[in-house]
């Protein structure tokens, strides 16, 4: 079984310029699964920021879900 967070869990916490240590977060809180909308740079289709945001998230062991809302 996995377990996640919402984004919207953070409230004010969330900083979009600093997904990494939003993804370390969610990992520190057992979470394994963080489900938001999709990152700027995914919509605007800039690959390079993508793959880096990818990374990051790989790096703390966190799986990415997307939502719109």
């Amino acid at each position: 079984m996995k377990y996640g967070v919402h984004r919207l869990t953070w409230g004010n916490l969330f900083d979009p310029d600093n997904l990494g240590l939003f993804f370390q977060q969610a990992k520190a809180t057992g979470a394994s699964t963080v489900e938001f909308r999709p990152p700027d740079p995914a919509l605007n289709g800039d690959d390079r920021k993508t793959a880096e945001i990818r990374k990051m998230a790989e790096d703390a062991g966190i799986e990415m879900l997307f939502c719109y809302g």
